[in-house]
């Protein structure tokens, strides 16, 4: 009995431990520096290519650049907004076709 309860003081010592030792570490080191902001030039280039990428169907090559706590938001909607033009696109392009094939079966039934 007298072991089990000496684990059980020492896990519960360890896990206190672990917790104090993250909250000091984090006062005092924080959570690092922040990122800074990437250039102009190289935003409208990322966002540049992405479209392009998108539009040839290589989505194997679309990136984003990082920023604090993940990818650039910009970039992450112009590339969605761009894919939704897109798929618009091609709904109107479908649409179209089915209209022209309805006409043209109309009118060789009659």
């Amino acid at each position: 009995m007298n072991i089990v309860l000496t684990i059980i003081i020492v896990a519960a010592l360890i896990a206190l431990f672990a917790i104090v030792a993250t909250w000091v570490l984090s006062h005092f080191v924080g959570k690092g520096p922040v990122m800074a902001d990437l250039p102009a030039d190289e935003k409208q280039a990322t966002l540049q290519g992405n479209r392009a990428f998108a539009l040839h169907g290589e989505y194997e090559k679309v990136g984003f650049s990082t920023v604090k706590f993940g990818y650039s938001p910009a970039q992450v909607d112009d590339l969605l907004d761009v894919l939704t033009q897109e798929l618009q696109r091609t709904k109107e392009e479908l649409a179209a076709q089915k209209r022209s094939l309805s006409t043209d079966e109309s009118s060789k039934s009659e």
